[in-house]
C-alpha cells in the first residue's frame, strides 16, 4: 500500500496566515525585550519618545489586534474554501493568503497607531470588537454546518455512482 508524500492537515492558505499571525507575535516578543532595554536605560535612548519606543508600542499593539483581525480573515478563506471546493486541496492559490495577512496586517497597523494617538479609545475598541468576534463564531458554525451537509450530498452521490457501476 502506498502512502502519498502530499498529506495535508490544513490547507496551505490558512496555514500560512497563522504562521505570519505567530511569525509577527515572537517579533513582538523581541520588541517587548527592546523596550525593556530602552526603559531602563540598558539600550540608550534620549529621550522616552525617541523613535523606536513609539513604533514599539504600534508593533506591539499591531500583533494584539492582528491577532482579533485573523477571524475574519480565516472565515474569509473558509469561504473561499467552500467557493472552490472542487479544487481548492489541489491548488495553492496563495495570492488568497497574501491578501488576506497584507489586509489583516494593514488594518491592524492602522488600527494601533489610531489607538496609540489617541483617535480611537482603546477600551471602547476593545468592547466594540467583541460582536464582530461573537458574529465571526456564528458565521463560521454556520459555514461549518454548510460544508458538512454539502459534503454528505457529494458522498451521497459518490456512493450513488458507485453503485451503479
Amino acid at each position: 500500500m502506498l502512502i502519498s508524500q502530499h498529506l495535508q492537515i490544513v490547507h496551505f492558505n490558512l496555514t500560512s496566515m497563522l504562521v505570519a499571525d505567530g511569525a509577527l507575535n515572537c517579533f513582538t516578543i523581541f520588541l517587548r525585550y527592546l523596550q525593556i532595554a530602552l526603559e531602563t536605560n540598558t539600550i540608550y535612548s534620549p529621550s522616552p519618545a525617541c523613535f523606536p519606543r513609539l513604533l514599539i508600542i504600534i508593533l506591539r499593539l499591531m500583533a494584539y489586534i492582528s491577532v482579533i483581525l485573523l477571524m475574519g480573515g480565516i472565515l474569509i478563506e473558509r469561504s473561499l474554501a467552500t467557493y472552490f471546493v472542487i479544487d481548492y486541496e489541489n491548488k495553492r492559490r496563495w495570492w488568497i493568503s497574501l491578501t488576506l495577512t497584507v489586509i489583516v496586517f494593514a488594518a491592524s497597523y492602522v488600527l494601533s497607531s489610531q489607538i496609540i494617538h489617541g483617535g480611537i479609545n482603546g477600551v471602547y475598541f476593545g468592547i466594540i470588537v467583541m460582536a464582530p468576534m461573537i458574529i465571526s463564531v456564528l458565521f463560521f458554525r454556520l459555514l461549518l454546518r454548510h460544508n458538512e451537509r454539502r459534503l454528505r450530498r457529494l458522498n451521497d452521490m459518490i456512493e450513488r455512482h458507485s453503485d451503479t457501476d
